[in-house]
């Protein structure tokens, strides 16, 4: 299960309530954690997993995982500029997947494995 967009501090707990509600043993599902992170919020979120009993707690790449370092030309004194990396899965165990989202401009679906905008 995959949190984003969202606080995922506020999504895990929630996430465990739901599967508990239809009956699914939260401590063998998996959750993935992403939106904005860096390695403190990813440290906390992954702290935040285990007290909830999730043992399969992963983290998105994102915007500030893949951009936490300082540029050269200002000596490392400056952050670098964010560069905006978007990686889309298609398939898992070459079962291909659907994103939903609030956002209809998010929804993929996938043909043949290329992805499409619905």
């Amino acid at each position: 299960l995959r949190q984003d967009p969202g606080d995922p501090k506020v999504f895990t707990p929630r996430a465990k309530q739901m599967y508990e509600q239809r009956g699914i043993d939260h401590t063998q599902t998996g959750i993935i954690c992403s939106d904005s992170l860096d390695f403190n919020k990813a440290k906390a979120l992954h702290d935040q997993c285990q007290q909830l009993g999730f043992t399969k707690c992963s983290f998105g790449i994102g915007t500030w995982l893949m951009n936490d370092f300082k540029t050269k030309s200002s000596g490392y004194k400056e952050q670098s500029h964010a560069v905006i990396t978007v990686i889309k899965l298609g398939a898992i165990d070459s079962k291909e997947y659907v994103k939903l989202s609030d956002e209809i401009s998010k929804v993929r679906t996938i043909f043949k494995h290329h992805a499409c905008r619905a």
